[in-house]
């Protein structure tokens, strides 16, 4: 009997998650932090890897320390992935891409960089394979213009992890804190990107991320938040992806 696409989706997503963390093994061996982003990263932190069946997971996020990408690269060709030569060339102390049989690599170099940037530098020691799960949800909470699959990831997320302050395998609200509390932008995008997907999500979900977006109002603020918050919406407060580097 033919595997239902439920069970071709989880089966793909899991080879995919070992062929990473072979990567982020070997990448371990010479030196180079790696570490998972993105819905596979999520992926990792299930216990059921069949409660990732909502979508097939198109590529391999992930991200390394600046410095680290020279030996990095090499790794991912090892493995069998091809570099893409001018991308890479001309973007590779950010980001750099590689290509392979069935799906891409995509791999962020230093600082998280999308709708905002987000520093990561001190948060590589704090979990393996994955970024710390504060981390991951911040990177999905930080898109402006929010699709269905990433709402679900975010609620896929929230709805398997409890919300504690300090590290861990939970959602830190210290981290959360911090990250926000002197960027308005930042923290101006989280809040409404939370707002939208506890609107539809389940009551548990929906009461972290009420959690959540509580104690980011509640914060403490530096002056220059306070200074940026007085602007507010009349000037554009985040980038779309296809503006970085323009």
């Amino acid at each position: 009997m033919a595997d239902s696409p439920e069970e071709s989706i989880v089966a793909r997503n899991r080879d995919m998650l070992q062929t990473a963390l072979a990567v982020i093994a070997e990448a371990g061996r010479t030196g180079v932090q790696a570490r998972l982003l993105g819905g596979l990263a999520i992926a990792a932190h299930l216990d059921d890897p069949s409660a990732f069946s909502h979508r097939i997971i198109r590529d391999v996020d992930f991200y390394v320390p600046s410095g680290e990408q020279r030996r990095f690269g090499p790794v991912l060709t090892a493995a069998g992935f091809t570099p893409e030569p001018r991308f890479n060339a001309l973007n590779g102390h950010r980001r750099m891409l590689f290509h392979g049989p069935q799906y891409d690599v995509d791999v962020l170099v230093g600082e998280f960089e999308m709708c905002h940037r987000i520093d990561l530098r001190d948060r590589v020691d704090l979990d393996s394979p994955t970024l710390p799960v504060a981390d991951l949800l911040l990177t999905k909470l930080q898109i402006f213009e929010l699709n269905a699959k990433d709402a679900a990831d975010v609620a896929l997320l929230v709805g398997h992890h409890e919300v504690r302050t300090g590290p861990g395998d939970h959602i830190d609200l210290t981290r959360l804190i911090e990250a926000t509390s002197g960027d308005w932008g930042l923290w101006r995008t989280v809040t409404l990107t939370a707002d939208k997907v506890a609107a539809g999500a389940s009551p548990l979900v929906k009461g972290r991320l009420t959690e959540i977006t509580d104690a980011l109002h509640a914060s403490p603020k530096t002056l220059g938040w306070r200074t940026r918050a007085r602007i507010g919406g009349r000037i554009k407060w985040y980038q779309m992806p296809e503006e970085i580097g323009q």
